[in-house]
Formats: structure tokens, C-alpha cells, sequence
């Protein structure tokens, strides 16, 4: 019997190209760095610790809104929505029966973490079955070390989920916003002014580091958090940090972080045939298909490395280091 020589095509499977946790020197206790398109992790330190990070989750929380609602809807407030919750927890003080549009909410959760105004859109969307849409929404990005309920999570996750919210064009239009007004309503004739609470960047300093969008927030316990939205114009970036001492540090890591993602890295593409077939039983394996990603600038194709998995191919750097 003649024994035929199979040829399969599969899938080139990249990782990350990340950096050491200590080549960057980044303080904080976790930190992640991924590519916002694809996310390609370019740095990555402590990345799946687990750390309380309420300011972070509100990512998640934010992104199932704008997901189930849209940023003219009406939501009229209830009883329970403005009042339970303690009277030190951050809130736009809104009365029973005051009526809002998605979008005051939204940036009332994104720039001020106001309880009410997230009472308010739980009821809007599901406030039972709410905590369940959250899970989805972590389980269906791959983000999976997030706790809901202690409002625990990990700078790996945060930076899962505020990539696939970002997707969504309600969610970017607030997440981008360093202040907004909400109009008089029915019940309060004054206007609500709402500044973020972003003690890091002035907004000369963030348009010259491309930032987009920013969500910062601080426990005694943990420390300072914070995770980053930046776009140069020639690539976007995610960078989340967990548990800075100081807000200098927060200023250092995020700015070391973001020079990095933008300074240290050039677009490659692997074409399908320049990636070397392997036969095995024979049964030849190649590429099936093109794959654009980044590449340190000390790197260049021909020093890139191949092998061979079920789940395809894996590329690594001259050093090991998975792409």
C-alpha cells in the first residue's frame, strides 16, 4: 500500500512578545501592557494577580450598559436607587422619580463612581440577573480571575475587558470624556458638573501621550489603580496598573509603560509561505494563513523562531519568548 504524504494547514498561534517584569522597572505591584487590537501582551508583571479594584470593575460594568442600552434612553429613578447605599459612597444625589438619560449615568459611573447612578442602570437593564451579566460578559472575553461580588480582579483581566469595550461605540465615547454636564432635570434645575478624578495626567501632558481614556481609583488596601486608553495615530495601546504606592509612581509606570508600547515595537507581517513547513508521520504542517503582529525593534524576521502544537504554530523571539 502506497502511503500518501498529507498536507494540513493550521493556524499560527501567537502569544505575547513581553518584557521581563523587571527590564521596565515598573513599581506597581501588577501591570499588564497589550496591543488593543489584538491583544498582544507587550509587558506583562504579576498580570493574573488578584487585587480588590472596584474603580476597574466599574470597566466591566459600563461595558454591559452600553451593551443592553443605548445613550439617549430615559431611566427614571427609584426609591431603592437613591438611597441604598451608604451616605460617605460617591453619588450624584439624584431624588426618586428624577429622570436621567444612559449617557448622564454613564459618565456619572465613569468619572465619579456614583452608586446612584449605578443603582439606577442595574434596574434599567436587569437588577436581579445583573451580577450573571457581568460573569458573561468576563467569561465570553477570557477574563477569568474577576470576582464580582468582593469586586476583586487582575490587571491581566482589566485590560481583557476594556478591550472588548472598547469596541463598542457608546462605551468609547464616555470612557473618552474627562468631564461632562448633566442638564437640569425634572426634579434639580441646576446642572451637575462632573470632572474626572484623574490626579495624573494635565491634558497637555495626556494628548502628547496619546491618551485616550483613563479610569483611576484608590484603596488603602491596594493602593493606587489604574487602567489607560492611548492612541499615537500608528498603533493603540491598553495599560492597567495595580497597588502603586504613590501617585508618582502611578505617573512613572504609566508613562514607562505607554513610551514602551509605542517606542519598543514594529509591525511585522508573517506571510504563510515565509513560515517553514514541518513534516511529522508524514503529515506535512504549514501555515495557513497570514498574521500581522509587533515585533521588538531589535528583531527581525529571519531571527525569528518556529514549533509546532495542537493548538498550531508558535513564533518566539531568538531569546524564547513566545509572540
Amino acid at each position: 500500500m502506497r502511503k500518501i504524504l498529507a498536507l494540513i494547514l493550521i493556524s499560527i498561534f501567537l502569544f505575547s512578545l513581553s518584557a521581563s517584569a523587571d527590564e521596565l522597572k515598573i513599581r506597581s505591584d501588577s501591570a499588564v501592557l497589550i496591543e488593543a487590537t489584538t491583544g498582544q501582551v507587550l509587558y506583562e508583571k504579576n498580570k493574573n494577580l488578584k487585587l480588590s479594584a472596584s474603580t476597574l470593575t466599574d470597566i466591566a460594568f459600563m461595558s454591559v450598559i452600553a451593551d443592553n442600552l443605548t445613550l439617549s434612553q430615559s431611566v427614571t429613578a427609584s426609591g431603592k436607587a437613591v438611597s441604598s447605599f451608604p451616605s460617605d459612597v460617591s453619588n450624584i444625589a439624584a431624588y426618586k422619580g428624577e429622570i436621567f438619560k444612559v449617557e448622564d449615568l454613564l459618565n456619572a459611573v465613569r468619572l465619579v463612581s456614583a452608586q446612584d447612578a449605578k443603582n439606577m442602570l442595574k434596574e434599567a437593564v436587569s437588577d436581579e440577573d445583573f451580577i450573571n451579566l457581568l460573569n458573561e460578559k468576563t467569561e465570553s472575553v477570557g477574563a477569568v480571575n474577576t470576582d464580582f461580588e468582593n469586586n476583586e480582579t487582575t490587571a491581566f483581566d482589566t485590560a481583557l475587558i476594556l478591550k472588548d469595550a472598547l469596541s463598542n461605540q457608546s462605551f468609547l465615547k464616555t470612557f473618552s470624556n474627562e468631564n461632562y454636564e448633566i442638564a437640569s432635570t425634572n426634579k434639580y434645575k441646576k446642572e451637575r458638573a462632573l470632572k474626572e478624578a484623574n490626579m495624573f495626567f494635565s491634558s497637555e501632558d495626556a494628548e502628547k501621550l496619546g491618551i485616550v481614556g483613563i479610569k483611576t481609583g484608590y484603596t488603602p488596601e491596594v493602593g493606587n489603580v489604574a487602567a489607560i486608553y492611548a492612541d499615537n495615530g500608528e498603533r493603540a495601546v491598553i495599560a492597567v496598573i495595580l497597588g502603586a504606592d504613590i501617585l508618582n509612581d502611578v505617573i512613572v509606570d504609566l508613562t514607562t509603560l505607554l513610551d514602551y508600547g509605542f517606542g519598543s515595537f514594529n509591525k511585522l507581517m508573517l506571510k504563510a509561505n515565509d513560515v517553514p513547513a514541518f513534516t511529522e508521520d508524514l503529515v506535512t504542517y504549514s501555515a495557513a494563513e497570514d498574521v500581522a503582529f509587533l515585533i521588538k525593534n531589535d528583531v527581525t524576521k529571519d531571527l525569528l523562531k518556529y514549533s509546532y502544537s495542537d493548538k498550531g504554530i508558535e513564533v518566539s523571539d531568538p531569546d524564547g519568548k513566545v509572540l
